[in-house]
């Protein structure tokens, strides 16, 4: 391998393993918990609450690189979550952008401090409106440490142009906000997704992506008569990369969402990539399926209440078939991608799962108010 950094963020202190696991004890711990500082604290995932205008929002933002922020955020009144992705401009704003429909592109933009705030003004067409928000720490809000991870390597050791294979991997380990048991339990779900393993520490975990690809990366591409193939101009589809990140959708006892996001560039025209979902009910401690959060007979309702929620979000009439339009088929079927609030149900459907790549993931969310008859009553929305 020819560079790898190991990075646990642990908030307020950075610790540069040198690819070594490293134990950052408990007082590293207590600080990520407790600290706000989002300038200097090299990666992070925080709640923030605050307002739009007048109106009460919660966000979920987590910073993955210096230059690269992603997260979620909802009205309190409405409670859908909205993806946001984005960065840093040249004076130093975070830009959180929604995720876009019809090249209406709406943004936060504003400067994040170490008291823990981000302010600034939300834009969208035609319209501004300020906003604040501020780190919230509440004592049933799952904390997390972020861990990062990149590594890349030749595929041919002793070529000095070859081709090269990078990846990267975001990890999250759960470390407060729940009794150890319930702690223990999420991350072994969490590491279980993906791996089929436990891990002792997020750095086991995180560095198990790099060393899978590496190995994955060499063993899948057979190198005989490369310098013919480099030479003819095919030799760039043997420079893959991928990109593993995990970040927290919801969060609000008892019910925890996270989006497990994969890119892969393996050759081809373009790479692929897509979103799954983790659900958890932390009071049960177990990961949800649609099963379990509605009764029996559900399909068909879900399946009209989501081909609403598709039109509506497309901007399709009553009478436009789904199928060409939009979809491949002419009908929208409930998956097991998804994850709940405490007041609807966000289903996701992946790149060539349901429609063409060019669509790109679809997220639609369906209010319980509209299929509360079919949902369980402990994930209705209290009064």
């Amino acid at each position: 391998m020819q560079k790898q950094w190991l990075i646990i963020a642990c908030s307020v202190a950075l610790f540069a393993c040198n690819s070594k696991t490293k134990n950052t004890g408990a007082d590293s711990t207590e600080a990520a918990i407790t600290s706000v500082a989002l300038v200097k604290d090299p990666f992070f995932t925080k709640q923030l609450k605050g307002t739009v205008a007048d109106q009460a929002i919660t966000m979920q933002i987590l910073k993955s690189s210096d230059k690269t922020f992603s997260g979620y955020y909802s009205y309190d009144k409405i409670k859908e979550p909205i993806k946001l992705w984005g960065g840093v401009d040249s004076a130093g704003n975070i830009l959180l952008h929604e995720e876009l429909i019809d090249d209406v592109d709406q943004y936060f933009k504003g400067k994040l401090t170490d008291e823990g705030t981000y302010e600034g003004t939300w834009i969208g067409p035609n319209k501004s409106y300020p906003f604040k928000l501020k780190v919230v720490n509440e004592e049933k809000v799952i904390s997390f440490l972020v861990t990062h991870i990149e590594d890349s390597a030749k595929l041919i050791d002793n070529m000095a142009n070859s081709p090269v294979g990078t990846v990267r991997a975001t990890v999250l380990w759960p470390v407060a906000g729940a009794d150890d048991a319930t702690l223990t339990w999420l991350r072994n779900a969490i590491t279980q997704f993906d791996t089929k393993r436990d891990f002792p520490n997020a750095a086991a975990y995180a560095k198990n992506y790099t060393d899978s690809f590496v190995t994955h990366y060499r063993g899948e591409n057979d190198t005989t008569g490369f310098a013919e193939i480099a030479a003819e101009g095919g030799g760039m589809s043997y420079n893959w990369d991928e990109d593993n990140t995990t970040e927290v959708a919801w969060n609000k006892y008892p019910l925890l969402a996270l989006e497990r996001y994969f890119y892969a560039y393996t050759g081809g025209a373009h790479g692929n990539y897509g979103s799954a979902y983790q659900m958890f009910d932390l009071s049960k401690k177990k990961e949800l399926k649609v099963a379990d959060v509605f009764k029996p007979g559900f399909q068909p309702a879900l399946s009209a209440a989501l081909e609403k929620s598709l039109r509506k979000r497309y901007k399709l009439t009553p009478d436009q078939p789904l199928k060409d339009n939009l979809l491949f088929d002419n009908k929208i079927e409930p998956n097991e991608n998804f994850f709940i609030t405490d007041a609807g149900v966000t289903f996701s459907y992946t790149p060539y799962e349901i429609a063409p790549y060019v669509v790109g993931q679809i997220y639609l969310f369906v209010p319980f108010s509209e299929i509360k008859d079919w949902v369980q009553p402990e994930y209705l929305p209290k009064q």
